[in-house]
């Protein structure tokens, strides 16, 4: 197994593909939700996971990102990061239920705030051990081989 600190950094090609393809075979199936945890992660990194993530996903064209994030988080015992995606998910459909509502003082301190605890808690290194704990069960020629249809010759 490749070194904690650029695992994800390694499996990022590889898993994107998995979740982007819909490859959900018995043995990809990890890499399907490390591609949608890193996904999700990569927009709430670029955004904050209000703005960044969940405005995005929910502005865009009926993608399932926040649910198949939501899977990947708990499927990677991430329960109390799932907890606060669901959370934000939830207020931001009060915050905008059409996606354009200007928001009260109140509503956007509560921004912010899920906005800071996603960072508290969904760091790189937290997310780079759950998902370690669970890579080990398979080959590690199978996590960064090229995904099926995708290869030399595909």
């Amino acid at each position: 197994m490749p070194e904690d600190n650029d695992l994800l950094e390694r499996l990022n090609d590889r898993a994107m593909a998995a979740y982007h393809h819909g490859e959900k075979s018995e043995r990809a199936e990890i890499l399907w939700h490390v591609g949608a945890l890193l996904s999700f992660h990569g927009l709430a990194e670029n955004g904050g996971l209000v703005g960044g993530a969940i405005e995005n996903i929910r502005l865009g064209i009926d993608d399932p990102l926040v649910e198949d994030a939501l899977s990947a988080f708990h499927r990677f015992g991430l329960t109390t990061q799932a907890a606060l995606i669901q959370r934000a998910d939830q207020e931001y459909a009060r915050f905008r239920p059409s996606g354009s509502e200007d928001l009260s003082e109140q509503d956007e301190a509560l921004w912010e705030a899920l906005d800071e605890e996603y960072f508290e808690i969904a760091t790189d290194q937290v997310l780079i051990a759950a998902v370690q704990k669970h890579l080990d069960y398979l080959p590690y020629a199978l996590l960064l081989a090229p995904p099926v249809g995708h290869g030399v010759g595909a």
